[in-house]
């Protein structure tokens, strides 16, 4: 019996030991499944609240970049490397908060972003210099795209870095929602308003405790509805704080420019032409090798190389549509001309960036397009002659030629600056980027600005320097030649002759105003200038639309040479006689130019027989001296007919054919020098010519007067052997027998 209690008390405790272990167990089970549903919510709310952070096209754009070629941009990361740009390591280990890359559109500053953001070596340069914290990197690429506003606004900008910070620290989401219980509310990106998360973003990098790298690319393709200087004031806001590093990039506009300026920085499009180089050569290569029916040999490749690099002018984008084009062409089996010729097209990716580019201003481009459209319009002209900042300035201003080259009145330097950063800023926003400024960068213009005393005076000749571009040919290609470009005008554009006239007087007052020297170079070239443009203007091959510019040839021609003779009289140094171009450092007096003998050497016809009515009697010596000059400049002047016209006025006039000329040292005799030029011309009208000027040609006085070494001690007639040669080519080219005595 005793047995029996003793089992069943056992068998009591044994079922009360296990009820209390299965009362235990199913409590911790209960506590478990708790916890375990404490932790699912708190993830669900976690997600829910990021994923109200978060957009379908959060990551659209940075996709969108395609990744460099494998052998380009590794150039940033050199530190022995000699630069003119900030070094980028040293940035990255360094202290600076912020680095600009800007660079011209297409030039590949996306691409290059990208680029840094990926590779192992920002990450690493970036630890280096910091504390034991782990680096976090983040990015946001703004695009500004039709139907995807989270991709170009502030408030796309704020949600993206938010979430990429707090999904890799989901501890600190639950913080904050624990912290703030309306977080919890939040569902979609309509429940956030701009300074929730503006708020957010602070707190957030208060919070993590961990260094902070942001890397964001468009600055300028950020939504011009918002305000650019909250995104600004909000970048600068980062960049004060101690633990954040901000890598920034965006076109040179001005606004950005004046935020950014101070800051380290690059310019792309001075840094990546070795970069297209091997890009060109090896997808090139690659294109030969897989297209076996492409006949295009090294020699070829090299050429189409060298074609590529002297059209890129920095811009990377249009490398990359040149080189679709030609691989399509090489699998088509191209030749070497039709290579080329794909090299010479507007490529649609081009057209629609340019297209875009001006779409941007919105509601601006009816304000803006007049104006853009007189800017577009100096374009038109041939490069080398398209006026600089400081002279479309003045061509610009009536008033302003009026005091300076009517009335030759300087104007106040200060005043000119002034006026040169706000057209500079007009230029750069009024053609949404399609033109670009160059500042002046050659060692030569260095030396002249570095030599003015005068402060304001270097920033206006610097002003005077800056020349105004399309930012690439293929833009001046869209907006001067394709019929959506023209829509870029309003109303008829201005006749190209007038452009030519206001260009070369706003060049007249760059020397009255001093910014430009005043010598015989100078002056030169304006003459040069102006005979260029009159003979484009009555060059039939040219399609200009002209105002009269044939029948106003005569009166554009006197007028401006008239003003700038004036002009070069109120320059020179006092006590000169008239007509004679005077400046300090050039030599003696008797050594000055004279301005109608560089008239001449310029082929200005019209003036010069103006001149030489108007101020008759004129020296026999002095006409003499004329004719050389017309038959010096004559190597750089396709203009024969005119000369020829111009040499028989002056022989007409009274010129000593004989009369000893010196130029630059050496002796010219006038007869001499028009049977050589006769002879070289060789064509009906120099015959004509010729026939014309041979009773003059004979000298009266003594028979050795004229010899082909003047300075030599020589008994040969060497008048009597030019006019021979020159006689015997006239035969042959006009099927002539010339009595040979004629030379008697």
């Amino acid at each position: 019996a005793k047995a029996i209690r003793s089992n069943e008390e056992q068998h009591a405790i044994t079922r009360q030991h296990a009820q209390t272990y299965i009362t235990a167990a199913m409590e911790n089970l209960e506590v478990t499944q708790n916890e375990q549903h404490k932790l699912q919510t708190a993830e669900k709310r976690s997600l829910q609240f990021l994923d109200s952070l978060r957009s379908k096209d959060m990551n659209s754009r940075w996709n969108d970049v395609s990744p460099p070629h494998s052998e380009t941009f590794h150039w940033i990361y050199d530190h022995g490397l000699e630069r003119p740009w900030d070094s980028f390591p040293e940035w990255l280990k360094g202290k600076e908060s912020l680095y600009w890359i800007h660079g011209k559109a297409g030039a590949g500053k996306s691409t290059l972003m990208k680029f840094l953001v990926d590779d192992p070596r920002t990450h690493d340069l970036l630890t280096s210099s910091s504390s034991d914290s782990e680096i976090l990197i983040v990015k946001f690429f703004f695009w500004l795209s039709d139907g995807k506003k989270m991709q170009h606004s502030l408030k796309g900008f704020l949600c993206s870095i938010i979430c990429q910070i707090l999904s890799g620290h989901p501890d600190l989401v639950e913080i904050f929602l624990k912290g703030d219980a309306g977080l919890s509310l939040k569902r979609s990106l309509e429940d956030w308003s701009k300074e929730e998360l503006h708020m957010l973003l602070m707190d957030t990098i208060q919070t993590v405790k961990r260094p902070l790298c942001i890397f964001i690319d468009g600055l300028d393709e950020f939504d011009p509805d918002d305000d650019p200087d909250t995104l600004l004031g909000l970048i600068e806001e980062l960049a004060s704080a101690p633990t954040i590093k901000l890598c920034v990039s965006s076109r040179p506009e001005n606004y950005l420019t004046k935020r950014l300026r101070e800051y380290k920085q690059l310019r792309l499009q001075d840094l990546t032409i070795n970069d297209m180089r091997v890009c060109v050569i090896d997808t090139l290569n690659k294109a030969r090798e897989k297209c076996a029916q492409a006949v295009v040999s090294d020699e070829y490749v090299e050429k189409i190389v060298r074609t590529i690099m002297e059209k890129a002018e920095g811009v990377f984008l249009w490398v990359h549509y040149a080189l679709s084009s030609l691989v399509k062409g090489m699998r088509n089996a191209d030749d070497f001309g039709d290579l080329l010729g794909r090299i010479e097209e507007l490529p649609k990716g081009m057209y629609e960036l340019y297209l875009n580019m001006w779409n941007r201003l919105n509601e601006d481009q009816d304000r803006y397009r007049q104006e853009a459209a007189t800017y577009f319009s100096y374009q038109r002209l041939e490069e080398d002659m398209r006026p600089s900042l400081l002279e479309l300035l003045i061509v610009l201003n009536p008033h302003m030629q009026e005091e300076l080259v009517d009335k030759l009145k300087p104007q106040d330097p200060s005043v000119l600056d002034r006026q040169c950063k706000v057209l500079k800023t007009h230029i750069l926003t009024r053609c949404a980027g399609l033109l670009e400024i160059i500042p002046p960068g050659t060692a030569a213009e260095a030396i002249w600005l570095a030599s003015e005393e005068s402060e304001v005076n270097i920033v206006l000749r610097s002003h005077n320097l800056t020349q105004i571009k399309f930012l690439h040919r293929t833009a001046r290609d869209f907006v001067l030649g394709t019929a959506e470009g023209q829509m870029l005008f309003t109303g008829p554009q201005e006749a190209i002759d007038l452009l030519w006239f206001a260009v070369i007087r706003a060049g007249i007052a760059t020397l009255v105003q001093k910014v430009k020297k005043f010598d015989e170079e100078s002056v030169f070239s304006l003459l040069n200038t102006m005979h260029r443009a009159f003979a484009v203007l009555e060059d039939p091959d040219k399609t200009y639309e002209t105002g009269h510019a044939t029948n106003a040839k005569a009166g554009y021609e006197m007028g401006l040479c008239a003003t700038l003779r004036r002009v070069c009289h109120f320059l020179s140094e006092p006590g000169l006689s008239e007509g004679q171009i005077g400046y300090p450092g050039f030599g003696g007096q008797d050594d000055y130019p004279n301005f109608e003998s560089l008239a001449a050497s310029r082929g200005h016809v019209y003036y010069l027989k103006r001149f030489v009515r108007d101020h008759k009697p004129l020296s026999p010596s002095f006409l003499g001296d004329l004719i050389v000059s017309v038959v010096e400049g004559s190597s750089s002047i396709d203009d024969h007919y005119n000369q020829l016209d111009l040499i028989t006025f002056l022989v007409d006039e009274g010129a000593d054919l004989h009369t000893r000329c010196t130029k630059d040292q050496q002796v010219f005799i006038p007869a001499s020098e028009i049977l050589c030029f006769i002879a070289k011309v060789c064509d009906v009208h120099a015959v004509k010519t010729l026939q014309r000027l041979l009773p003059y040609l004979s000298n009266p006085r003594h028979a050795y007067t004229t010899r082909l070494d003047i300075l030599s001690d020589t008994t040969v007639d060497s008048f009597s052997m030019v006019a021979y040669t020159t006689i015997h080519k006239m035969e042959v080219c006009n099927g002539q027998l010339y009595d040979s005595q004629i030379l008697n």
